[in-house]
């Protein structure tokens, strides 16, 4: 494994006439990191022939990866006066990563592959990682609309659209993995009050419903419940196939937490909050908002598929919704 990463580091401080209220001057710190990573003789569990194999998986040493990527820090202290100050800090990184060399065993096919599940679609493959070919491919085929009949229409290869007994085509249909992602955080304070807050998102990547892929078909309600999306058509008169249909664009951002607080400024001297020396009462909310178009339950990145690093961008049915829940709190300082 060879890497090469760089840093760099800046601090600024001020040029002019300091404000007569002010602690200290404005001061930013910025850091940035650049790597190229490779990955020789990555270890995988791939599908073998079983006989004459005991088992129809091994891990073998099936290739390179190469991880070019870039990632900056910026913290800025905006304002810092004696009754009120505020800092504020933003991330981005960004990452591209291609499988740039099979074994030999392996030239001209493709490894991660990974199936819609049961019941009944365990031969309906959703990714794979093709040498030469960014890691993150989903795969199937690629939905054009429907026909007079009510049937899905999918491309031949020319653009022309066929339904799935004149034999479409399945090619690339989304990336599991992201173009960039960031982070900002604010932290503030007036005389005895403060607040902070934590906004992160992920941009670029698309993402399989597989809910949408099982549920999304009015053939299915007399067995389940079907799934009724902005997708939905209820004049589908098609068995369930996956295709880019149940591929949706996941980019997003989330209000991951905040906090409230107030700090009494003079303890009691008396009484039971004497024995304190600071006391602050605060209000914290978590998973506050999600701004995304995905219509699944979370959008977040899945960067693996159970144990296959390879197969990233499924959203499998076990996803839970996750809860937005407040804290209220009291810190008291001996």
């Amino acid at each position: 494994m060879r890497s090469r990463i760089r840093s760099t580091r800046k601090a600024f401080g001020s040029t002019g006439n300091a404000s007569p209220d002010l602690i200290s001057e404005n001061s930013r710190s910025r850091t940035s990191r650049s790597a190229n990573r490779k990955t020789k003789d990555l270890i995988f569990n791939v599908t073998v022939p079983s006989p004459p194999n005991l088992y129809t998986t091994t891990w073998k040493n099936i290739g390179q990866l190469d991880n070019d990527g870039v990632e900056i820090t910026i913290n800025y202290e905006v304002l810092q006066a004696k009754k009120i100050d505020w800092t504020t800090s933003a991330t981005f990184s960004k990452y591209h990563i291609v499988l740039t060399k099979l074994d030999e065993s392996l030239r001209g096919s493709y490894v991660g592959a990974t199936n819609l599940g049961t019941p009944g679609q365990e031969a309906t493959q959703l990714t794979r990682a093709v040498e030469g070919q960014p890691i993150g491919i989903l795969y199937g085929y690629k939905f054009l609309g429907y026909d007079a009949a009510g049937k899905y229409l999918f491309d031949d290869g020319t653009g022309k659209g066929v339904t799935s007994d004149k034999n479409p085509v399945r090619g690339v249909i989304g990336n599991g993995l992201p173009k960039f992602e960031f982070g900002w955080g604010n932290t503030f304070r007036y005389r005895d009050f403060d607040f902070n807050f934590f906004l992160r998102g992920s941009i670029g990547h698309e993402m399989i419903n597989t809910l949408r892929a099982f549920y999304e078909n009015p053939a299915i309600g007399t067995s389940y419940n079907v799934v009724n999306t902005k997708f939905f058509n209820p004049n589908l008169k098609d068995a369930q196939i996956y295709s880019s249909l149940h591929v949706e664009k996941a980019s997003f951002a989330k209000l991951d937490n905040a906090t409230l607080g107030y700090t009494v400024s003079s303890v009691p001297k008396s009484g039971f909050l004497s024995y304190f020396r600071s006391i602050r009462v605060f209000l914290t909310g978590q998973n506050l908002f999600t701004i995304t178009k995905y219509t699944g339950v979370d959008p977040e990145v899945r960067y693996v598929d159970g144990n296959n690093v390879l197969a990233p961008g499924i959203d499998r049915r076990e996803t839970w919704v996750y809860t937005r829940s407040f804290t209220l709190g009291l810190n008291l300082g001996l």
